[in-house]
């Protein structure tokens, strides 16, 4: 992940460089888990309310959709702006912090999930004064764009092993 943030951010400042009064790319980031057949969101939005924790209320379940135009989306995926490799990188420790963990025979942390990394390269907003609150368009809703997204797949910790 740090070397695709690097990369991806100098090609996009670059681009940007060479045409300022054209439109302006931003990179966005979502991170989502594959968990008993079921996705969800490993970076969501913060929540307005406190929920207390005795509750114990889990994050919902996302459910995966197809677009009018034919792309394969996760309705209601949380997308953040990622400005640089660091903030890129805070976002993919706090995604890893959110996945499901239990312990085994070998592992006392072991992943019981898959997970994506999903950069997407898309037109800065229109509006500036949004202060970089921004929703999940593009991703979220079958609004269609010509965005271009890039995945990276983390496979489960939990791999059959052989005691010898």
């Amino acid at each position: 992940i740090p070397r695709s943030l690097h990369d991806l951010l100098s090609r996009i400042k670059s681009m940007n460089t060479a045409n300022p009064s054209g439109p302006q790319l931003q990179l966005y980031m979502s991170y989502l888990e594959i968990y008993n057949e079921q996705i969800y969101d490993l970076l969501p939005e913060k929540s307005k309310e406190n929920v207390p924790k005795h509750f114990n209320v889990g994050p919902p379940a996302l459910k995966l959709r197809e677009s009018r135009r034919g792309r394969i989306f996760v309705r209601g995926l949380a997308r953040r702006p990622v400005n640089n490799v660091d903030q890129g990188l805070e976002y993919a420790e706090e995604a890893k912090n959110n996945r499901h963990t239990a312990s085994n025979n070998i592992n006392a942390n072991s992943s019981r999930s898959h997970s994506i990394c999903q950069f997407e390269i898309a037109h800065a907003p229109h509006c500036s004064n949004r202060k970089g609150v921004q929703s999940n368009t593009g991703m979220d809703s079958e609004c269609e764009t010509d965005d271009e997204s890039i995945c990276s797949r983390s496979s489960s910790g939990s791999k059959k092993t052989s005691k010898r």
